[in-house]
């Protein structure tokens, strides 16, 4: 995400677009980046494939419609958010 960003900032003026960047999407994307902001660049426990290893706030994060599901996943995927993108992968794959 810091590679986005650095991106955006060089050029103040640009607009964003973001599909499917509601309100509420966007807000889901930030109470995550939040929550996470202190964990390490990796997130060992998203790289093991299997729900069992999800936090009890992750699975309550990701306790939402498909449609939602797909949303965030679309912004993260936009954004570079990787953890978030971990995240949601392993739980539409399952």
């Amino acid at each position: 995400m810091r590679h986005f960003w650095s991106q955006v900032s060089n050029n103040t003026n640009e607009t964003l677009y973001l599909p499917y960047a509601t309100s509420s999407i966007l807000g889901r994307v930030l109470e995550w980046i939040v929550y996470h902001e202190d964990d390490s660049v990796a997130c060992p426990h998203y790289e093991v494939g299997t729900l069992q290893y999800i936090s009890p706030w992750d699975a309550a994060f990701i306790n939402v419609d498909l449609s939602t599901l797909l949303d965030l996943f679309v912004v993260a995927y936009f954004l570079e958010i990787k953890g978030l993108l971990d995240l949601l992968s392993i739980v539409m794959i399952q």
